[in-house]
C-alpha cells in the first residue's frame, strides 16, 4: 500500500488574504518577528 503526503499552497505571486489576517493577528499577540505567513493544506 502506498502512502502520500501532499502540501498544497498558493503560488508565491498570488496574494494570500488568510495569511495576511493571521500575520496581523500574530503581530497583535506580540509575535513581531513573523515576516510572512502562508496558509495551505496538508493531505495524508
Amino acid at each position: 500500500m502506498y502512502q502520500a503526503r501532499i502540501h498544497i499552497t498558493l503560488k508565491p505571486t498570488v496574494n494570500d488574504p488568510q495569511g495576511v489576517t493571521v500575520l496581523s493577528s500574530l503581530h497583535r499577540l506580540g509575535f513581531i518577528s513573523a515576516d510572512d505567513v502562508r496558509i495551505g493544506k496538508y493531505l495524508r
